[in-house]
């Protein structure tokens, strides 16, 4: 990375927001570009010397679509990391189609300055290496020797070649842990995660958590693959692997 914390380009068309955003971001440790104009955002992109991509959806008064550009980038061969940023309701099949071009993270507005630094930082640390990041894997293994698939496109879970038969919420939760393996999740923060159809309620967590583990056999007080973390929340207990 360029610089310790690392060098991230904040594409936001608000003035304020940008404002706003440029200081939890530069109070974190972030050296940060926030161009005014579209033009300059597009120059800065191309340039391609950031660490991460902060891109909002909705950049109308710049004329723009953050999904589009970061499928324009994709095509160039671009494989900068992407925040997709949005303030919009945004249905599973409208995130979908931001992954499907090329998105690795969605983060809502409004969030807390910790939860959107702590967002960024995590995908940093998963993509420094060079690895593509997991959100562009239609397929996830995981588990010694991984006998845990999971499906992303066909909505389909297997441990040792057994189907799961999960429902739409547990997948759902499953998925979204998955996708940050060894993340320490609190429920809020896995809820930032979710599609927004889901009920903005931390206890539902608890809820669909309940048959996930017990689909998977999964001890909650010698757990192989979901631990709870006490007062904190859930994490994945990786690695995870991407498969094409």
């Amino acid at each position: 990375m360029n610089a310790t914390a690392g060098y991230i380009l904040l594409v936001e068309d608000e003035p304020g927001i940008r404002e706003h955003l440029t200081h939890i971001l530069e109070k974190a440790g972030f050296r940060v570009s926030a161009p005014a104009d579209g033009e300059t955002a597009m120059e800065l992109i191309k340039a391609g010397k950031f660490d991460l991509i902060l891109l909002d959806i909705d950049l109308r008064k710049w004329g723009m679509d953050g999904r589009l550009v970061v499928r324009d980038m994709r095509y160039e061969g671009d494989q900068t990391p992407v925040i997709l940023v949005t303030g919009q309701y945004l249905s599973e099949a409208d995130e979908v189609v931001g992954f499907e071009f090329g998105a690795d993270d969605y983060i809502r507005k409004p969030v807390s300055g910790e939860v959107f630094v702590a967002r960024i930082r995590s995908l940093l640390h998963r993509t420094e290496a060079g690895k593509r990041p997991l959100a562009r894997f239609p397929k996830l293994n995981a588990g010694p020797d991984r006998p845990l698939v999971l499906g992303r496109r066909t909505k389909d879970a297997f441990l040792k070649g057994r189907a799961l038969h999960l429902k739409r919420k547990p997948f759902e939760l499953f998925e979204c842990l998955m996708l940050h393996p060894d993340e320490v999740m609190s429920r809020e923060e896995i809820l930032d995660n979710l599609p927004a159809n889901w009920i903005n309620d931390p206890r539902i967590i608890d809820r669909h958590m309940a048959p996930l583990r017990k689909a998977l056999g999964d001890d909650p007080k010698s757990p192989t693959y979901i631990e709870t973390v006490h007062a904190e929340g859930y994490r994945f207990i990786g690695p995870v692997e991407g498969e094409e």
